[in-house]
C-alpha cells in the first residue's frame, strides 16, 4: 500500500509540473500540499528569478487542477509562493434551496456581533472581538454597498445583534442619523434607548448630544484615572453620510443650513477620532466610498472595521479594502451578488467572505424596554450624568476666551512670550479657566 500510495503522489506532482509548464511557469516546483487548509507551497528553482505578479495571473488559470472555490497567494519566505483554496461565497439562492434551513435567529450570540455565514452548513463569521470593556462593537465602522448589493438588509441583520436581550444590557444608547430617510430604521424607533433624527436640524442635534456625552465621559475618566470608558457602550449610526458634504454643493442652501452641514461634519470627524476613548462606536453607512464622501481621509482610517458589499467602480472598493489585500485575496468587489460581503478589521489584517442573513428575528419592544441595567453600570450612568453642566461651562468658557481673543487681535492663544508670562501669573493667583476644557479636549 505504501508504495501505491508514492506512487501516486509522483504521478500528481508530475501532472502539476506539466501544467505548469504549459502555461510558462515550468521555473516552479510544488513543494508541499496541506490538505486540511487546502494550501499549496511552489517553490522557485534554482537560478531563476521571482515573478511572483507572473505567477498568480497564470496561475488563476490552472485552479479547475486542484479545486474549486476562490484562490488567496501570498509570498513564502524568498524563493515561494503560497497559493491556499478557499470555499466559493455562497449566495442567497443556495440558501433558499439548501435542506437545512439556516436562520440568523439561532445563530445570534451573546457578546459577539454576528455577521453571516460562510458556508451552507451556517459557519458564523463574527467580528473582533471587543478588547475592553461592555459593548459589541470593537471601533467604529465603515459599511459601503451599492444600490441593491443588500445593504439595508445587512445593517437590520447587524442590529438584532444588540437587540438580543444579553447584548442589549451593554448598551446605554442608539442615535440613528438616516439622511437617507428611509423606513429602514422604522423598527428600532419604538424602544425607550433609541433617538432618531433624518435632516439636518434633527441630525445636528442628536449629534451635540453624542459630543456632549463624549466630553461628559471624558472627565469621568479623568477623575477616575481611566484610560478609556467600559461600563456600558453608545451606538451611532450614520446613514448616507455623503448627503452632507453633496448639499454643500447647493447654491441654494442658507447660510443657517451651510453652517449646520459644516459643524455636523465637525463633530463626526471629532467622534471618529476621540469618540472611542468614550465607548461610542461609530456605524457609518454609504453606497460608494470617493474622497469627497467623508470627511476626511483621517476620519476613513478612524474606521477600523470595513465591512463591503458589491461595489459599483474598484476606485471605490479599494478605499473600502486597501487593493493590495483585495488582490492577496483575489477578491472581485465589482462580482460580488446580493448579500455577499467581505469584511476586514484593519488593524489585525483578518479578512472574512460571507453571506448576511435576513433577519427573521421578532422584537420583543416591551420585554427590552423593561430590561434594567446592572447596579454598576446604573450608578455609572449616574455620575457620568453629574459632569453635565461642568463640560458645558468648560465649553463656553472656552468659547468665551476664542472670542475674547480674536477681538483683541490675537491668531493663537499665545503670540508672544509675554502672554505665556501673563498666563502663568494668572495660574499662580488660582485663575485657570482652561483647566476643564484641556481635560476634555485632550
Amino acid at each position: 500500500m505504501p508504495v501505491f500510495v508514492f506512487i501516486k503522489w509522483i504521478r500528481d506532482k508530475a501532472r502539476i509540473q506539466a501544467n505548469l509548464a504549459s502555461v510558462g511557469l515550468q521555473h516552479y516546483y510544488l513543494k508541499s500540499i496541506h490538505k486540511a487548509s487546502n494550501t499549496y507551497i511552489f517553490k522557485l528553482l534554482k537560478g531563476h528569478k521571482m515573478a511572483y505578479e507572473n505567477f498568480i495571473r497564470e496561475f488563476d488559470n490552472l485552479k479547475q487542477l486542484f479545486g474549486q472555490g476562490d484562490i488567496a497567494y501570498s509570498r513564502y519566505r524568498a524563493d515561494m509562493v503560497k497559493v491556499q483554496f478557499k470555499e466559493a461565497l455562497i449566495d442567497i439562492d443556495a440558501v433558499k434551496t439548501t435542506k437545512t434551513k439556516i436562520s440568523l435567529s439561532k445563530l445570534l450570540t451573546p457578546n459577539r456581533l454576528l455577521l453571516g455565514i460562510a458556508s451552507l452548513q451556517a459557519k458564523p463569521i463574527f467580528a473582533t472581538n471587543k478588547e475592553e470593556g461592555k459593548g459589541l462593537l470593537n471601533g467604529h465602522w465603515l459599511i459601503v454597498g451599492a444600490s441593491g448589493s443588500g445593504k439595508s438588509v445587512s445593517v437590520k441583520s447587524f442590529c438584532m445583534n444588540f437587540l438580543l436581550k444579553e447584548n442589549y444590557k451593554q448598551i446605554d444608547k442608539i442615535f440613528v442619523i438616516n439622511y437617507k430617510q428611509s423606513s429602514d430604521y422604522n423598527f428600532l424607533k419604538a424602544l425607550n434607548k433609541v433617538k432618531y433624527a433624518q435632516d439636518i436640524k434633527e441630525g445636528l442635534k442628536l449629534l451635540k448630544e453624542i459630543q456632549l456625552d463624549m466630553f461628559n465621559k471624558y472627565l469621568y475618566n479623568s477623575h477616575n484615572d481611566q484610560d478609556n470608558f467600559t461600563a456600558y457602550q453608545t451606538l451611532v449610526i450614520i446613514d448616507e453620510i455623503q448627503t452632507l458634504p453633496e448639499m454643500l454643493d447647493s447654491k441654494g442652501l442658507h447660510k443657517v443650513q451651510r453652517n449646520s452641514i459644516q459643524e455636523s461634519l465637525s463633530i463626526i470627524e471629532m467622534l471618529g477620532s476621540k469618540a472611542r476613548a468614550s465607548n461610542i462606536s461609530l456605524m457609518v453607512i454609504l453606497q460608494k466610498a470617493d474622497v469627497s464622501s467623508l470627511p476626511s481621509t483621517a476620519f476613513r482610517q478612524n474606521l477600523r472595521n470595513r465591512f463591503m458589499l458589491k461595489q459599483e467602480n474598484n476606485v471605490s472598493a479599494s478605499l473600502v479594502i486597501n487593493s493590495e489585500i483585495l488582490e492577496k485575496e483575489n477578491i472581485h468587489p465589482l462580482d460580488l451578488k446580493q448579500g455577499q460581503f467581505i469584511y476586514l478589521d484593519t488593524l489585525k489584517n483578518e479578512v472574512h467572505r460571507g453571506l448576511t442573513l435576513f433577519p427573521d428575528t421578532k422584537i420583543d419592544t416591551q420585554m427590552l424596554n423593561s430590561l434594567p441595567f446592572d447596579k454598576e453600570t446604573a450608578s455609572v450612568i449616574k455620575q457620568v450624568a453629574t459632569y453635565k453642566a461642568k463640560s458645558i461651562e468648560a465649553i463656553k468658557q472656552e468659547q468665551n476666551e476664542l472670542e475674547s481673543l480674536a477681538e483683541s487681535g490675537k491668531k493663537t492663544y499665545y503670540d508672544t512670550f509675554e502672554d505665556v508670562e501673563l498666563e502663568e501669573q494668572k495660574n499662580e493667583k488660582g485663575i485657570d479657566i482652561l483647566q476643564d476644557v484641556e481635560e476634555l479636549l485632550k
